[in-house]
């Protein structure tokens, strides 16, 4: 159980190109699955509650209680903005979040945890009694420990830009020098919180599996700078031409 929980593989079939044509085949024409895909570069930590709410109840009903938990999430924000007296701070938060298409993230199982994590860091933050900048940079450390755990590499900048300027914004100004501080050291603890729950699971995995997850963590990072399709089954080489970067700054 150990290494199948390190090396999170599913059922694939090697003439099908992605998870939804697996699932259409095998569940819709009858293929049967032939081989296993892993992701042991994730941690996987959604599974911790999909797995259990898929043996309790169906994916349509898992889909309404996401969406009863997120706008109770949502109002429990709202109520503490309102209660400690930054009703100025309601409808920047409001707009921030009807960017993320609400609707969607109810539908959606894949997008939900950064929104959890973004919002119960403000709830969090909200709750705290001193805002010390020594308090607060540990909470970050914390929420992107929680990221790289439970998020399947959506949307993770938003559990430390929301935060972050709920942060700044419910802050005493002191000065240009300590408002920087107010930014860098919490996002730097995000960042330490993020990298290194990243770094512990590829350590963790190659030492369990006794393999080296690195080479593949490497070939990945080639897959998603540079999207050229012909690169994508070959391993990982040298001078990588960071195409799909180029073009998305373009």
């Amino acid at each position: 159980p150990l290494v199948e929980a390190m090396e999170l593989e599913r059922n694939h079939i090697t003439t099908q190109n992605s998870p939804t044509a697996d699932i259409v085949a095998h569940y819709i024409n009858g293929e049967e699955f032939d081989t296993f895909y892993g992701v042991s570069r994730y941690w996987g930590g959604f599974l911790v509650y999909t797995k259990p709410l898929l043996l309790l109840t169906t994916y349509q009903n898992i889909r309404i209680i996401n969406g009863v938990f997120q706008t109770l999430a949502f109002a429990a924000v709202i109520f503490l903005l309102v209660k400690q007296g930054f009703k100025r701070y309601i409808a920047p938060y409001c707009l921030a979040v009807a960017f993320l298409m609400p609707v969607t993230l109810a539908m959606s199982l894949q997008y939900s945890p950064c929104y959890y994590i973004m919002t119960f860091g403000c709830i969090a933050l909200l709750l705290m009694r001193r805002r010390s900048l020594r308090r607060v940079s540990l909470l970050f450390l914390f929420i992107g420990i929680a990221t790289v755990y439970f998020d399947f590499l959506t949307y993770p900048i938003a559990t430390v830009g929301v935060p972050l300027a709920l942060y700044f914004a419910i802050s005493e100004r002191k000065g240009f020098l300590s408002d920087c501080a107010y930014l860098v050291l919490p996002g730097a603890c995000w960042g330490v919180g993020y990298g290194g729950m990243w770094l512990g699971k590829w350590i963790t995995v190659s030492i369990v599996t006794k393999s080296n997850a690195f080479v593949t963590v490497l070939r990945k990072i080639r897959e998603r700078t540079d999207n050229d399709p012909a690169e994508f089954a070959g391993n990982f080489v040298e001078d990588p031409s960071f195409t799909a970067i180029k073009r998305n700054i373009k």
